[in-house]
């Protein structure tokens, strides 16, 4: 999927009717209110949050957003532990019928890394992951979150068995 919504909000991967998206930290770029808009009409449900601090949303958006505070230090790959817990989270929001958006700062490293995690899930090849993700965004910043992506697709390899 290569559907950009615009510089800084665009799709990164899709799960049958469900999309995870790929944004940078609400209010960054734009009012907070716009972004939050622009969630709700792409049926966005949950936010994923990868910077140090969690956002703080509105009091009248609260209850339109499940939110997931899920910390990386900017520049730095996610734990192989975090990677789990966010493609756990992402699968289930999807069950529960809703998108999810997901950010960093500016969207691109942490972002991208936890993204291409997710499209390895789904059966993508972790290198043809990172690629793809980079036709859309210069998404991935280091080749340590690029090495988080193939220690998760080994990961899953054991896991089924196929190592």
């Amino acid at each position: 999927m290569n559907a950009r919504i615009n510089s800084s909000f665009c799709a990164g991967a899709t799960n049958g009717e469900r999309t995870l998206f790929a944004m940078t930290m609400p209010g960054l770029v734009r009012p907070l209110d716009d972004d939050l808009n622009i969630l709700i009409e792409n049926d966005v449900g949950a936010i994923v949050t990868l910077t140090e601090d969690s956002i703080l949303i509105p009091l009248p958006y609260r209850k339109r957003f499940r939110l997931f505070h899920l910390p990386v230090e900017n520049l730095e790959p996610p734990t192989l532990k975090q990677v789990i817990r966010f493609v756990d989270f992402v699968e289930a929001e999807f069950s529960r019928g809703v998108n999810v958006a997901v950010h960093c700062l500016m969207g691109i490293g942490r972002t991208g890394t936890m993204i291409a995690a997710y499209r390895v899930s789904m059966g993508e090849e972790p290198q043809e992951a990172i690629d793809n993700l980079r036709e859309i965004r210069n998404f991935i910043e280091t080749k340590e979150q690029e090495e988080i992506v193939h220690k998760y697709y080994r990961h899953l390899q054991k896991r089924r068995g196929k190592a």
